[in-house]
C-alpha cells in the first residue's frame, strides 16, 4: 500500500502546481466573464418576462372563456399551467444562478485558494497515512480514502474552473468573429459610400437670388461637375418653376398634385452625358417671368444613376 500512498501524495502535489496554472488563465478572462455573465443575465431575464407572460396570458384565456361560456373553470388545466409556470421559472432561477457563479468561478478564492487548499491537504493526508503505513492499525487506509476524497473536491473546483474558461473562450471567439464582420461591412459600406457620385450645380453668371423684370426672358448659365464618385451616368437637371413661368423652346412637364415640393409647377429637365472629376458640364436655359411681380419659390435637383439630390431651393425676384 505504501507505493499507492506515495503516488497520491505526488499526484496531489501536481494537481496543485497545474490549480495555479488554471488560476493564472482564469484571472486573464475574468473581466470578458464578467460582461458575458451580464449580457446573459439579461438574455435569460427577457426569456422568463416573455416565458411568464405567456403562460399567464394562456390562463386569463382560460378564464375569460370559461366565464363566457358560462361554464365551470378547469381547475385541473389551470393547475396544470400553473405548475408549468413554476417549473420555468425554477428553470430559469438555475440558469440565473449559473450564470452568477461562473465569474465567481474564475477569482482568486474558487480558481486557486479553494482547490490548492483541498490539494495541500491532500498530501498531508497521504504523506500522514504512508508514514503509519508500518502500523497496523487502520489509521493509514482512513487518511488515504479522506485524502482522495480531498483531492475529488479539489479536482471538481479545477474543473469547473476550466469548463468556464473554456465558455468564456468560445464566446470571446464569436464575439471577436462579430466585431470583425461589423467592421468589415462598415468599411465596405463606406468604401461603396465613397464610390457613389454626388452632383454639385455651379451658377456661371447670375447667382441667386435671380431678378427679373415682367414678362422678360433671362438666360440662365449653370453648370453640373462631380463632387465625389468615380463618375455619374445619366446626369440630369431639373428645374421647377410656379405657374406663369415658362421655358421658351424647351420641352416642359407639368408635376402632379400629388409630388410634394413642387406640385403643378412647369418643370424642364436637362440630360447629360458621364461626369468625370475634374469636369463642369455648362448649359443654358431660357426662362420666361410672369405678368406679375413678386418673390418667387422655386427648385432644381440633380440627379443621375446611383445618386438623387434634394430639392433645392432657387428664388426668383420679380419685378
Amino acid at each position: 500500500m505504501s507505493s499507492i500512498y506515495q503516488a497520491t501524495f505526488f499526484l496531489s502535489v501536481a494537481l496543485l502546481a497545474i490549480a495555479i496554472t488554471v488560476f493564472v488563465l482564469a484571472v486573464s478572462l475574468l473581466g470578458r466573464a464578467v460582461t458575458i455573465a451580464a449580457r446573459e443575465e439579461e438574455k435569460v431575464e427577457k426569456e422568463r418576462k416573455e416565458g411568464n407572460e405567456g403562460e399567464i396570458k394562456k390562463i386569463q384565456g382560460q378564464l375569460e372563456d370559461a366565464k363566457s361560456k358560462g361554464a365551470q373553470v378547469d381547475v385541473v388545466g389551470l393547475q396544470k399551467s400553473l405548475n408549468n409556470l413554476r417549473k420555468i421559472d425554477r428553470q430559469h432561477d438555475r440558469r440565473l444562478s449559473w450564470i452568477r457563479w461562473k465569474p465567481r468561478l474564475l477569482t482568486a478564492n474558487w480558481a486557486a485558494f479553494a482547490p490548492g487548499a483541498l490539494f495541500l491537504i491532500a498530501a498531508i493526508l497521504s504523506a500522514l497515512a504512508l508514514r503509519y503505513v508500518e502500523t497496523e492499525s487502520p489509521l493509514p487506509f482512513g487518511l488515504w480514502v479522506s485524502s482522495l476524497f480531498v483531492m475529488l473536491g479539489g479536482i471538481l473546483c479545477t474543473c469547473l474552473t476550466l469548463r468556464v474558461i473554456q465558455e468564456i473562450a468560445v464566446t470571446s471567439e464569436e464575439v471577436s468573429f462579430s466585431r470583425q464582420k461589423e467592421v468589415f461591412v462598415k468599411a465596405l459600406s463606406e468604401f461603396e459610400e465613397i464610390k457613389k457620385p454626388a452632383l454639385k450645380l455651379h451658377w456661371r453668371e447670375q447667382m441667386p437670388p435671380l431678378r427679373m423684370k415682367m414678362d422678360t426672358i433671362l438666360e440662365l448659365k449653370f453648370g453640373v461637375s462631380l463632387e465625389h464618385g468615380e463618375c455619374a451616368e445619366n446626369v440630369t437637371a431639373s428645374f421647377f418653376l410656379p405657374e406663369g413661368f415658362s421655358f421658351p423652346g424647351s420641352k416642359t412637364l407639368a408635376q402632379p398634385e400629388y409630388i410634394p415640393i413642387v406640385a403643378k409647377m412647369v418643370t424642364l429637365a436637362i440630360s447629360f452625358s458621364a461626369i468625370t472629376p475634374g469636369i463642369i458640364l455648362a448649359h443654358d436655359i431660357a426662362i420666361k417671368a410672369p405678368s406679375s411681380a413678386g418673390e418667387f419659390i422655386c427648385y432644381y435637383r440633380l440627379s443621375s444613376r446611383g445618386f438623387v439630390g434634394d430639392y433645392e431651393q432657387l428664388k426668383i425676384v420679380v419685378e
